[in-house]
């Protein structure tokens, strides 16, 4: 069911679906992630589900199911410490093998 948006007298108030949230939400992560990615190129996975708009268990989730690979492990397996590009996370965002 989506929001239906209504007009008001007062200036500024917008109705946004939850996929509108979503969305500008996302960019706007994305966007604070771009100044916070390290010098090496890589998210942890914390700003790997940032940058996704999930949870860290989720993206945990994607690397044990082999879904989502990263482009660096962490050591012994930690999952916390893996490493991965943006062009790895937009690749399994939309379901494209990588290039």
């Amino acid at each position: 069911m989506g929001a239906v948006e209504k007009k008001s007298e007062t200036p500024g108030i917008v109705v946004l679906t939850e996929a509108q949230l979503r969305e500008i939400v996302g960019d706007a992560v994305r966007e604070a992630l771009e100044t916070q990615q390290s010098s090496d190129g890589y998210l942890d996975t914390e700003q790997a589900a940032a940058y996704l708009g999930t949870t860290v268990r989720s993206i945990q989730a994607a690397v044990e199911r082999r879904t989502l690979i990263p482009d660096h492990r962490g050591s012994r397996g930690r999952l916390k410490s893996h490493r991965f590009t943006k062009l790895t996370l937009d690749a399994f965002l939309h379901h494209k093998p990588k290039p």
